[in-house]
């Protein structure tokens, strides 16, 4: 957990700090909403989102869990595994990035087996000349 958050177990064994406290302000309505429903239904749950770690900086996590039961039939804690996934989402964002840069520079049309325009990008249809509305689904060759 130290190394995901900055923060001591102890810290939070003692309840100094708490997950929900370290979840981002964007995540955080969400994250509540899905593990909520997830303990009412009896259902394990999971889910990404948004740590705040001690330092400041933005960790991704993947959460997967289910509540547990005490004594009783009432759950009394989470047990999960929570991991960070920063890398990945980095790795997919900056993908993201090289994909719409591709689209912008290049003249990109998509077409079916029989030669059908399904999609083209705005540098195809403004060198061809066309709008997607007139040459959509027809026979190209």
């Amino acid at each position: 957990v130290e190394a995901l958050t900055g923060w001591a177990a102890a810290d939070f064994i003692a309840g100094r700090i708490g997950f929900d406290r370290l979840i981002h302000p964007e995540d955080a309505e969400r994250a509540w909403e899905e593990v909520s429903c997830a303990v009412a239904a009896g259902r394990p749950y999971q889910l990404e989102y948004r740590l705040v770690a001690r330092s400041g900086a933005l960790v991704w996590v993947s959460e997967t869990g289910r509540g547990m039961a005490g004594t009783g039939e009432a759950v009394e804690w989470l047990d999960g595994v929570i991991l960070d996934i920063s890398e990945s989402k980095a790795r997919n964002a900056e993908f993201s990035g090289v994909l719409c840069a591709l689209d912008r520079a290049q003249a990109v049309a998509e077409f079916d087996l029989q030669g059908r325009l399904l999609s083209a990008n705005a540098n195809f249809l403004s060198l061809m000349g066309y709008t997607l509305d007139e040459v959509a689904g027809q026979h190209h060759s």
